[in-house]
């Protein structure tokens, strides 16, 4: 399975999070979540710590270059008492609802592109990782890996399917691994759509082996 920090800070990079609120107990992981995320060139969210009640036998003080950018109570005392908080009319305004497509058909089965994109990530070799569906005549859809490798480390293809069969189901592993870099957005969001085109202009490297039921 891969680090919790590695997952955390792939859902921060892809909600483009500018809060993230954290218990004292889990600060470590958001710490190494932002450390990771600080190597690409997104925005880094601002990391606000609630307290627990009893007090934490090693407060986080404002001298520790780990420290939270804010404390939950000071985040608090710091609101505009004059805001004015408006409610939408009806359940469409002004409310709106950004959606991805988060998931790959496959006969029926769901793969989480989420999921596979962390466990992609986690691979020591890995710098970035993004994966989209193409569609495909028999399977529906088949996922595939866009992968830019840190520098001065090598892998193939064939290393990061295997990679991933290891530690997911083996049909949620890619089928195919294209390694370049990945098109981002200013605020260095992973730009899918362009991806799902090429997806769409590639041949399949993976030979389907269909056996009829």
């Amino acid at each position: 399975m891969w680090d919790c920090s590695d997952l955390v800070s792939l859902l921060l990079k892809q909600s483009e999070a500018k809060l993230l609120f954290v218990d004292y107990e889990f600060l470590d992981i958001a710490q190494e979540a932002l450390q990771i995320l600080s190597k690409t060139t997104i925005k880094l969210p601002c990391l606000v710590l609630i307290n627990s009640e009893c007090g934490d036998p090693s407060p986080v003080t404002p001298n520790n270059n780990k420290s939270p950018s804010l404390i939950y109570e000071d985040l608090i005392a710091k609101v505009n008492l004059e805001f004015e908080v408006k409610r939408p009319m009806d359940e469409l305004d002004p409310i709106t609802i950004s959606y991805t497509s988060g998931t790959t058909a496959n006969l029926q089965k769901n793969i989480s592109s989420i999921e596979l994109e962390a466990v992609s990530f986690s691979h020591p070799a890995v710098f970035e990782a993004a994966v989209v569906g193409k569609p495909d005549d028999y399977w529906g859809e088949t996922p595939y890996a866009f992968v830019k490798l840190k520098e001065g480390c090598s892998a193939t293809a064939e290393e990061i399917i295997k990679f991933c069969q290891i530690r997911l189901s083996p049909f949620m592993a890619p089928r195919t691994v294209v390694f370049s870099d990945l098109p981002m957005t200013s605020t260095g969001k992973t730009q899918k759509h362009v991806l799902r085109d090429k997806a769409k202009a590639m041949k399949s490297l993976f030979k389907k082996n269909i056996t009829p039921l």
